[in-house]
């Protein structure tokens, strides 16, 4: 079916394309440095993001079944508090992630079924 000079071909194509699309934006980065429009996104930008990984999280959570989405919410205040209090970003995710699979898979919430 393919042969081996075929396969390693399509390997090859693979990476340099991948590693041309991450390099672009850094080569380019000097031709837009002082644009007002990047600068605005910049700013405004990453809090935006973030609510819509948080609508998207709580997107098909339902309220009225038990455990009423109480990892969830439990989760994001345990991650927004542990940013609020150290302003870090990673401490934060991990923080979050960990109590969300915590509560998810053992049995903390069991008293609510």
């Amino acid at each position: 079916m393919f042969d081996a000079s075929m396969v390693w071909g399509i390997i090859l194509t693979s990476v340099l394309v991948t590693v041309a699309l991450r390099l672009l934006p850094f080569s380019a980065i000097s031709f837009f440095k002082d644009n007002a429009y990047l600068q605005y996104l910049s700013q405004h930008m990453p809090v935006g993001v973030t609510l819509l990984l948080v609508a998207f999280t709580f997107k098909d959570v339902r309220f009225d079944v038990a455990p009423y989405g109480l990892p969830l919410i439990i989760a994001t205040l345990l991650c927004v508090a542990a940013y609020l209090l150290s302003q870090r970003t990673l401490l934060a995710i991990a923080v979050g992630l960990g109590s969300h699979l915590l509560m998810v898979n053992s049995s903390i919430l069991d008293f609510i079924r």
